[in-house]
């Protein structure tokens, strides 16, 4: 029997990440991070038979800021010896469900490069641990993957290494699941859904913030400024909003408010559609011209699903709340039933506003040679005069044949196909028809048939779902007067100046034929995710000396970059190390052409910054390299061996290949 010690540090929830780490109001929660800390080095150093294992390293990192030289070189003993072991290594524990796979991916690099840089080897994490998310996505199982994360009975201090490797030891054969665990309930009416929407408005800044981030380290390597320090509280905001408390929009007020403060604190660093609508604001057909394909719009609109309110007294009366969606009725109602529609027409914008109430609207619009129709929708402050709580959507009713089938995206990355009232591995029995049949949407969701693709992208993450035939419905903004028993004692009640929270965002729709539909939504969302960086500042000279002095124009590409790659990470090490991740954003088989293995030039594509002297290739951590990666090696019932995640194409100088969903993190050093 294997004993783990181990604690479990929300990196903040019913208190603050500060009042967590100081013990700071213990009447809402007895305890504080850094006495735990403090005591497990004790207990360990006391008895060598012990063992314990630490996750969240921004709780880590501030307590070792504040140790001594000599406890410093107790603890490194202990993770010398394997008596304190890290396992996942990130800054906190992420969710799953809500989080995009960039974020996952930076959240634990941070961590790992602390871990490196003050324990060496010897503290790599080797095993992932998520014991409080709700639920599990296939797509943070594979980034885990990628990251390296390898008849008596007696009773032992251990740590899930040890125990992994034991079991490992045992050959024995293990089933396996390709789908996910989504939705996640504990009871029949609890379903943990409604925290893909809940804090739409921290979901949407999180994403902007990260999208700040990105480009920052763009241009720090790009101009040389070696000033990554710089960056160092932008990525411990983003790192701690990747919690499974924070991005999940869980947490108490107090907390969220603190999360957008952390986020703020760090910034400071032609036509080829066609839409009818009727005389009601409606939209009733999206035209592609080009493509020759239509689909009739039964309805679209706003609507709201009435929170059910229950009392605690059990599973049957389960409220609705910050983890919980459960609706008082399967049916929502519309968010008026009548609208005020506002045109517009000019050379470079086609727009119709429809005003539902003055708290619900949203303006589609069309621009001369793109492919997606735009619906910016604004909600707030939801209406709860008649002590109603609401959760308002976005419902898309067509007139595809979509046979009870969706396919929503994991973390942004793979998609995965979902059937209404279904579970692949389990016989399901349906006890809430809307709530037990929504996922996350981080990024995009579809229905097709066998001519026509209708998608739409989403701007954060949403929740989301086909309850009905032909139809989408998105989750936009929850307001709700009731606590879901889940830990918080609070409802989900956002407010602004005295008044509920105002939220806006954007759809994206996209009709194609189901065959070159993945060319339109795989690109289009990495341009909605990290779109282009405007910034202004006032010249010291007039214009006509500025221009004759200064370059207008300038790109860190000498070459263009296939379209189906993308530039995940740029990252400045120092003056002449840089970590590069790419990866092939295309699935397998989902386009005749971009589905493809792809090989490129890395020198090529960066000539303008110098000759690329060396090529480290790193696991997706970029904490050690990938040679160095040994991965234990698992026999499963269908009679497959563990994924082989870690054996990549050889280098041949600076030449990269990739193949479908593939990432590759390199370590360059220039001349």
């Amino acid at each position: 029997m294997n004993k783990i010690p181990h604690t479990h540090d929300d990196v903040g929830w019913l208190k603050t990440v500060d009042q967590y780490y100081y013990g700071a109001r213990n009447y809402i929660s007895n305890s504080g991070v850094q006495y735990i800390l403090d005591s497990v080095i004790e207990a360990l150093d006391e008895n060598p038979d012990r063992r314990f294992i630490y996750v969240e390293i921004a709780y880590f990192w501030r307590w070792w800021n504040q140790q001594s030289d000599t406890t410093r070189n107790k603890v490194r003993q202990l993770v010398n010896d394997g008596r304190l072991e890290f396992i996942s290594g990130g800054w906190c524990m992420n969710d799953e469900g809500a989080t995009h796979y960039s974020s996952i991916i930076d959240q634990h690099s941070l961590g790992a490069e602390f871990l490196r840089d003050q324990f060496g080897e010897c503290a790599r994490p080797k095993i992932g641990w998520q014991i409080d998310t709700f639920g599990h996505s296939r797509e943070v199982a594979s980034l885990f993957a990628q990251q390296a994360n390898g008849s008596d009975v007696n009773v032992f201090y251990s740590t899930p290494s040890c125990y992994f490797y034991a079991l490992n030891k045992a050959d024995r054969v293990w089933t396996s699941k390709t789908d996910d665990f989504f939705p996640y309930t504990r009871t029949p009416h609890g379903f943990h859904t409604g925290y893909y929407t809940s804090r739409a408005a921290l979901k949407g800044f999180e994403r902007y913030t990260n999208y700040i981030l990105q480009c920052a380290r763009q241009l720090n390597a790009l101009a040389n400024l070696n000033q990554r320090h710089i960056l160092f509280p932008l990525n411990d905001a983003m790192g701690i909003v990747q919690h499974h408390d924070a991005i999940t929009g869980t947490e108490k007020q107090e907390v969220a408010n603190d999360y957008t403060q952390r986020l703020s604190a760090g910034i400071d660093v032609t036509m080829y559609l066609r839409i009818e609508f009727d005389d009601k604001g409606n939209m009733q057909k999206i035209i592609n011209k080009d493509k020759q394909i239509a689909i009739s719009l039964v309805s679209q609109g706003l609507y709201w699903y009435p929170s059910y309110p229950g009392n605690g007294s059990g599973p049957d009366s389960q409220a609705s709340g910050a983890y919980i969606f459960r609706p008082w009725s399967q049916e929502p109602s519309p968010a008026n039933d009548s609208k005020t529609i506002i045109c517009t027409l000019t050379e470079t914008i086609q727009s119709a506003l429809i005003i539902y109430n003055d708290w619900a609207s949203f303006e589609v619009s069309l621009h001369p040679g793109s492919l997606t129709i735009d619906v910016e929708w604004t909600i707030g402050p939801v209406a709860i005069n008649d002590n109603i709580g609401k959760e308002v959507i976005m419902r898309y009713d067509t007139d595809i044949d979509s046979a009870a089938t969706f396919y929503t995206d994991a973390n942004g990355r793979e998609v995965l196909q979902r059937i209404r009232d279904y579970r692949p591995t389990w016989n399901y029995t349906v006890t809430e028809p809307a709530s037990g049949n929504y996922y996350p949407v981080v990024s995009r969701i579809w229905i097709k048939d066998s001519t026509r693709q209708f998608t739409v992208l989403t701007d954060r993450s949403e929740g989301g779902s086909s309850i009905k035939e032909g139809s989408i419905e998105i989750m936009l903004h929850r307001r709700i007067l009731h606590d879901d028993s889940q830990g918080v004692a609070e409802s989900l009640n956002e407010t602004a100046y005295g008044q509920g929270l105002v939220v806006r965002g954007r759809h994206s729709l996209i009709l194609e034929p189901p065959t070159t539909s993945a060319l339109i939504h795989r690109v289009t969302a990495q341009r909605i995710y990290m779109h282009t960086l405007s910034t202004y500042a006032i010249p010291p000279l007039s214009y006509l000396n500025y221009t004759n002095k200064y370059r207008l124009t300038w790109s860190a590409l000498s070459t263009v970059m296939p379209v189906n790659v993308h530039l995940l990470t740029f990252d400045q090490l120092d003056a002449k190390k840089i970590v590069v991740r790419v990866e092939h954003f295309f699935e397998r088989n989902e386009d005749a052409i971009y589905s493809q293995p792809v090989t490129f030039d890395l020198q090529s594509l960066f000539n303008s910054l110098g000759t690329i002297k060396d090529l480290l290739e790193l696991t997706l951590g970029a904490n050690f390299s990938l040679n160095d990666l040994h991965r234990l090696v698992w026999r499963t019932s269908e009679g497959e061996t563990s994924n082989n995640t870690s054996k990549q194409s050889p280098l041949t100088g600076t030449m990269i290949a990739l193949n479908p969903m593939q990432i590759r993190t390199f370590q360059v050093t220039l001349q």
